[in-house]
């Protein structure tokens, strides 16, 4: 059974009545306009000069007065809600080539329907392993929901106590960190396009910060050069955690030297594992980076203390830090734990995407690395697959 709504048009008077999915009731209110991020619905329970805007994918028809406005979007809700049901019942394959051909059409535009749209797409690419692909989704996903919005995406993660594809509180994506080597995948990144124009109307300014801090980071491994800025303002518990990972690896003594006290800072008071295993790699690697030799053995350490054991929290991350320890033992001069630290990382995580960094490959103690199987790829990505 379905319901409907019946409401006067704004300046009109025919009525307009909604019909939603799975016999869910509409809101009470006024159905007042149809726009590109759903059906707006004015003098809600929650005011009289509020309203509330109905994602496509969950409305089936709008008659009355706005039928002919809806008939465009509703073509585009059926779409949706096939992606979107598709995914949740774990059709990744099936969903991706809907959300993706979708995506143009909702990429940095904030509201409801590019919400499900982008989210919806992050969550695919990230299933399948596409890593670096799947950064303009998630920051258009980002910017699509609103400030106070905590949910982790309408789409739930499948297996009790995972860790989640997004981090409701900061909104961070937990496998998503802005971590990576130079690979062709990064280097396409860095390039862009990104999602989100900064100047826009529509571009929330948190979003644009993740943004520039997520572009500052993929410029540097790419060798394109990144100069971060001086000030250390983020107040936001996860752009901090964001800045402080990258200032970590690209700025200057004093800003790499700040970043890692505040990712210390934040180790030794955290119980999330997934920020655990971001601080443990983002001391390492910054650590890396320092001149002198102790410093580089005790990033080498901290990058394998996650080795060691978090690797389930983040394998994207561990294969990170075991690449990193590899090569940076080669360049001083311990070749043969170099190769223990490399083999063992390529039995442990085959299709790795850091198992096709030039760095860890070109260098041999006893013979060419041997990766044990190829890397899992999406229909649509283009990325090398990226599996995490």
């Amino acid at each position: 059974m379905v319901v409907a709504v019946a409401a006067v048009c704004a300046g009109a008077a025919a009525q307009s009545g909604l019909v939603m999915r799975a016999s869910a009731r509409p809101p009470a209110g006024e159905v007042a306009s149809c726009e590109l991020q759903g059906v707006v619905i004015t003098g809600t329970a929650t005011g009289a000069g509020s309203a509330q805007v109905v994602s496509w994918d969950q409305i089936v028809s709008v008659s009355g007065d706005l039928a002919d406005e809806a008939a465009p979007f509703l073509v585009l809700g059926e779409e949706m809600w096939r992606a979107r049901t598709r995914l949740a019942r774990g059709d990744v394959l099936g969903a991706e080539p809907l959300f993706e051909a979708l995506y143009p059409r909702f990429a940095g535009q904030r509201g409801p329907s590019s919400a499900v749209v982008c989210g919806g797409l992050f969550r695919c690419r990230l299933a399948v392993g596409a890593q670096t692909s799947s950064v303009g989704p998630w920051l258009a996903y980002v910017n699509a929901v609103s400030d106070g919005d905590s949910t982790t995406l309408a789409m739930p993660d499948r297996e009790p106590g995972s860790i989640p594809a997004l981090d409701g509180v900061t909104h961070l994506a937990p496998m998503l960190p802005p971590v990576w080597v130079n690979l062709a995948s990064v280097q396409s990144l860095a390039r862009g396009p990104w999602p989100l124009a900064e100047d826009a109307a529509d571009t929330r300014p948190k979003a644009a910060a993740l943004q520039r801090w997520y572009t500052l980071a993929a410029r540097f491994e790419a060798g394109l050069g990144a100069s971060p800025p001086a000030a250390r303002s983020e107040r936001d518990e996860g752009l901090a955690l964001v800045r402080d990972v990258v200032l970590a690896r690209i700025g200057d003594d004093s800003q790499r030297s700040a970043g890692r006290t505040a990712l210390q800072t934040r180790l030794a008071k955290t119980s999330t594992p997934w920020v655990e295993v971001w601080c443990h790699v983002g001391i390492g690697r910054s650590l890396l980076r320092e001149s002198d030799r102790e410093s580089q053995l005790l990033g080498v350490a901290e990058l394998l203390e996650v080795a060691a054991r978090l690797e389930r929290v983040n394998p994207y991350l561990t294969g990170i830090a075991m690449a990193e320890s590899a090569v940076a033992l080669h360049k001083l001069g311990d070749s043969a734990g170099a190769g223990r630290v490399r083999q063992e990382f390529l039995d442990r995580l085959p299709g790795h995407p850091a198992g096709e960094w030039d760095a860890l490959r070109t260098w041999s103690a006893a013979g060419p690395p041997t990766p044990k199987t190829l890397p899992l790829k999406s229909s649509t990505d283009t990325s090398n697959g990226d599996p995490l």
